[in-house]
């Protein structure tokens, strides 16, 4: 089967003994990749003399680190796709605090925080609000001692540049101490081994779960202990926390007028304006809005605003004509006094939020009160970059230029705990019966050699940001210089100056493992890291002894030692990831056996003709196929046919609709045609900015399944382990979620060339050749059966459970009498082979991460000098790494509940596995595992019939409707059906159920060179992009 051997590891000669007796073979695999022009150079050598720590949970990271930071002494570096300021480190004390700690001691250490620069509609991820916070650290400091620059991304991707992003997780302390894996110091990571549903002391963005609708909402009149972005930006921009104070007092008092106003309205139209209208009314100013506003100050300011020549003019015609229509609103609203009809509401509310959706203006108002417009057109998100981008680029460099001297102390409000940012929309999951959503991760503290590449990886991004925007002058957009003038004297636009920092030094030798940094980095990125580590030398600091070679080609270094490190494997490996989309093969329409081992007595029922079978995803994506389509279509100017989805937008009736959704006459319909607009213009649009590649590209799927055929080849025992989370993050009626669970299903099951098929098939061709069955016989065989559609006929029924453990993990709780279930969302980035290597970082299993020319990420590579000998195969002694394998026991041990500690944990400990945590490779360790596994996967899907299963839709209720709402529905939550209570369950494993979704089309069409994303937001940010997205949460 030489089809099946293209990558072996290296070939062994077997010694023996005088008397013939065969000595045992070890063998010593090269864990650290070399240069290979396929994959780019090495980012850094392999290093001797280091030590590790790993944190298998975020609660004991962020208390490390939160203790590294406030004794830090030289310096800080924190790189992250999302930092907040605001995130809880331990107990109360924030990120902030634990920076400022450090400040308020007699080594104050330099203080360097890289936020990836999020797009903000759509996406965002927290970085402006970090990057404000950080300046006002500065505060009161003789010296200053704080910068953060928040990163533009810098892939290679030319038109779709702005939907990739700067994905590192890094802290590096006094450069001896590093910090690197798949947690950024963000909301909604800090988790324990109990895997807790309930709020378990957390509020606000804390509660973070994207799967579901957050039900509660903050009242007005409790917005008090909140900040938001805006009054962020008046804190920084004041000189003083007086008068920063006052600005907040002031806000605040005009804003309750307002509420008051509003309600001594009609209770109709205040139900319609809470239930429909939330965004669209808290409005820009310095102390803004603490509580929702009022129709008075919504005129005011539209009037303010829309009455500016310079702005008018730079209108298109179409908003042209919406801003007079509301500015002929404005005056009314202030001809009556206060005294408002519920038709004047309808009208200028309708306006109002058109206005948001379809100006960037409009969009970028609501943005900072905390207030994103949930839809908005191509258009308006192209009008807010040009306003939000060079906004934050000029509030950057004014706020950089005043930090040198900044007067008064930090604003008292931002100095305290219990004040937080209010939650986007003033909106957060309802704690006492909706779930959180629990997280996996890890992360790994490493000391010694190593921490010098960690040091030198932040150094070279900064410098190349400073470098970019040397000498540059950013001026203030037009519309926004009024109302910031107001706050300070100082904002004339002045050229960048910028703060190189100086090479990284060499670190001394701390333990005996062996570490090599990896990255993956786009050929834009080198070439712009090189051009600041010149312009810094420029500045006179030191030239560095790395990285000042002209670069050739991008960096895919993880790719590459993950590749080399499943070629070497011998006996196991185990694999966390966020995602696992790999090249596929062809999408496989076959339908198997109706359960798992279940054999076919015949040929699937298939259709030839049409093999996909409609599910959810056309509900989402056509508009005629909605149930009450010819009873509106004509009302809402939508009957007839026509070209294109921009097509009828311009023919939509607005005002039809506000009427229908002020007589709640069709709640549902509106909802749904609203994301089936939006949904068909953002496929179009992602087509559109660049030609999509044809499939997935790497091959990391391939290299899995050559390493098993191999095994299957030599009769060998090895095994795979994988955990991923059930879906990615984010509400199953989203259809680029849709999309990746497709990939995800393809590339693990569903595909031609999908893993388990590799595997099926290889086995199915050593039983052919063992019978005496020549190869190619054998494999032409296989191949005609599955070109027919007959896969089942010839190798599907083979056993691939023998050679792979898919799993995925969830828990359940009882809130107040009805059990509730969520995944446990695996967000690990870690492979780990024979317990003799890992590697651990931020790169997930897809092209995003691991092909070098879109996300930067960063990961390391940790192996022992002095190999110790375990039993993994339960009977003969292998080498392995101690230190490689107390991690991997420590993950098992919380996978599995033996380290629950907390009594109102529901899952019991799998005690009947503890035995086996030192033999992962052997055949009994994986049978009982996968035994758990299925056993809890029955018992929650006899209590829940919404979770995933094998031969179900993607919305597993579908086509049923009697059957219950999807959590992603507010029905699902406000009604609640009863569930029966999942007996037996033991740890938290599941079997990844490997049929769900087959021969249901969940392929939206998105362009694929977009997705395979990395984290929810980036989702978010495509369908911004296009016309009347419907985003549900973030």
């Amino acid at each position: 089967m030489s089809q099946m051997t293209a990558i072996r590891s290296r070939q062994l000669d077997q010694l023996n003994t005088a008397e013939g007796e065969p000595l045992c073979a070890i063998s010593a695999p090269d864990w650290f990749i070399r240069p290979d022009p396929r994959f780019g150079p090495p980012y850094a050598r392999k290093r001797a003399g280091n030590n590790v720590r790993f944190f298998t949970n975020g609660e004991d990271y962020f208390k490390d680190v939160a203790a590294a930071i406030s004794n830090a002494r030289h310096s800080i570096y924190i790189s992250g796709w999302q930092i907040n300021y605001e995130v809880r480190l331990d107990g109360d004390r924030r990120l902030w605090d634990c920076l400022a700690e450090a400040l308020r001691k007699n080594e104050k250490p330099d203080i360097y925080l890289m936020p990836w620069l999020s797009p903000k509609v759509g996406m965002d991820t927290g970085d402006l609000e970090t990057m404000l916070a950080s300046f006002l650290l500065n505060a009161g400091l003789e010296q200053r001692k704080v910068w953060c620059l928040p990163a533009i991304q810098q892939s290679d991707m030319d038109q779709l540049g702005t939907f990739f992003s700067h994905h590192q997780k890094m802290v590096v302390i006094d450069n001896q101490i590093a910090y690197v894996g798949g947690i950024d110091l963000a909301y909604g990571r800090r988790d324990d081994n109990n895997f807790r549903l309930a709020a378990d002391g957390r509020s606000e963005r804390e509660l973070y779960n994207p799967c579901i609708p957050p039900l509660r909402e903050i009242p007005a009149h409790q917005q008090y202990p909140y900040m938001t972005t805006a009054e962020l930006i008046g804190a920084t921009l004041m000189e003083g926390d007086a008068l920063s104070r006052v600005q907040r007092w002031i806000g605040l008092r005009l804003d309750n007028e307002h509420v008051n106003a509003v309600r001594q309205r009609k209770q109709a139209a205040l139900n319609w304006l809470k239930d429909r209208l939330k965004g669209g009314l808290r409005l820009f100013g310095v102390g803004a809005a603490y509580t929702t506003g009022g129709a008075l100050d919504m005129a005011r300011f539209l009037r303010e605003y829309l009455g500016d020549e310079e702005v008018r003019q730079h209108l298109p015609p179409r908003i042209s004509q919406l801003e007079k229509d509301l500015l002929d609103w404005a005056e009314e609203v202030e001809q009556q006094s206060g005294e408002y009809s519920q038709a004047l509401q309808i009208r200028g509310n309708t306006l109002f939020n058109q206005w948001v959706e379809q100006s960037g203006a409009g969009a970028f108002f609501t943005w900072l009160n905390n207030t994103p417009p949930e839809r908005l057109t191509a258009q308006a998100l192209e009008q807010f970059s040009a306003i939000a981008t060079p906004f934050l680029l000029y509030l950057h460099n004014t706020l950089d230029r005043m930090s040198d001297a900044q007067q008064g102390q930090p604003y008292s409000y931002l100095s305290d705990p219990a004040v937080r940012l209010l939650p986007p929309g003033g909106r957060t999951i309802d704690p006492a019966r909706q779930p959180r959503m629990p997280w996996h991760d890890v992360q790994v503290r490493l000391e010694g050699t190593a921490v010098e590449d960690f040091s030198r990886n932040f150094i070279e991004r900064w410098n190349s940001l400073q470098a970019r925007f040397d000498g540059t002058t950013q001026a203030m957009p037009a519309l926004l210089a009024g109302g910031l003038g107001l706050v300070s004297r100082n904002l004339a636009p002045q050229p960048f100056r910028p703060h190189y920092l100086p090479p990284a030094q060499p670190v001394a030798a701390q333990g005996s493992l062996f570490a090599q940094v990896l990255r993956s980095t786009p050929y834009r990125q080198l070439r712009e890291e090189r051009q600041g580590a010149l312009q810094a030398h420029a500045s006179r600091l030191p030239q560095p002894t790395e990285g000042f070679a002209l670069p050739d080609a991008r960096q895919a270094n993880c790719l590459q030692a993950m590749l080399q490190a499943i070629a070497g494997a011998q006996q196991f490996i185990y694999i966390e990831n966020q995602f696992f989309q790999s090249d596929f093969g062809e999408v496989d329409y076959a339908t198997p056996p109706k359960d798992d081992g279940e054999e076919a007595a015949g040929p699937p029922n298939q259709d030839k003709k049409d093999p996909w079978q409609d599910g959810p995803m056309q509900s989402l994506m056509d508009i005629e196929k909605l149930p009450d389509y010819p009873r509106y279509a004509a009302r809402l100017g939508l009957e007839g046919r026509f070209q294109d989805n921009a097509t009828r937008l311009q023919h939509l009736n607005f005002y039809a609709l506000a009427e229908m959704i002020h007589n709640r006459e069709a709640d549902e319909f509106v909802s749904a045609l609203l994301k089936v607009f939006a949904n068909q213009a953002a496929v179009e649009a992602s087509v559109n900015l660049q030609a999509p590649q044809p499939r997935v590209l790497n091959t990391l799927c391939e290299a899995l399944a050559t390493r098993i055929e191999a095994a299957i080849e030599m009769g060998e025992d090895f095994h795979v382990y994988m955990v991923l989370p059930v879906y990615p993050e984010g509400p199953l009626n989203d259809i680029t979620l849709m999309t990746q669970i497709h990939l995800t299903m393809q590339s693990l099951s569903l595909g031609s060339h999908s893993l388990v098929r590799r595997i099926q098939r290889a086995m199915a061709m050593k039983a052919q050749m063992d019978s005496g069955i020549p190869e190619d016989v054998a494999s032409d065989n296989i191949d005609k059966h599955q070109r027919r559609g007959e896969a089942w006929k010839v190798f599907e029924r083979e056993d691939w459970k023998r050679y792979l453990t898919l799993l995925n993990l969830r828990t359940w709780e009882d809130f107040h009498g009805r059990p509730v279930t969520e995944q446990i969302y695996v967000h690990s980035k870690l492979l780990i082979a024979d317990d003799r290597v890992a590697i651990l970082g931020s790169a997930n299993i897809n092209d995003r991460s691991q092909l070098g020319d879109r996300d930067s990420e960063l990961a390391v590579v940790i192996s022992g000098r002095q190999a110790q000998l375990s039993q993994l195969n339960g009977c003969t002694p292998q080498p392995i790494c101690r230190e490689v394998q107390q991690l991997r026991i420590a993950l098992w041990r919380k996978l599995f509940a033996l380290d629950v500690t907390h009594e109102q944990v529901r899952v019991a400990p799998a005690t009947q596995l503890e035995p086996m945590l030192e033999q992962p490779a052997a055949p009994a360790t994986w049978q009982a595992i996968q035994k758990q596994a299925k056993d809890n996967a029955t018992a929650y899907q006899e209590a829940f019939i919404h979770i995933p299963r094998n031969h179900a839709s993607i919305w597993p209720t579908w086509p049923d409707n009697n059957s219950g709402s999807m959590p992603f529905e507010h029905a699902f939550w406000e009604n609640p059906s009863t569930a029966e209570l999942p007996k037996n369950v033991a740890g938290f494993i599941t079997e990844l159920p490997i049929y769900w979704t087959r021969r249901e089309n969940n392929d939206s069409g998105f362009n694929l060179s977009v997705l395979a994303h990395n984290d929810k937001n980036e989702r978010n940010t495509l369908q911004a992009s296009v016309s009347l997205v419907s985003e549900g949460t973030t």
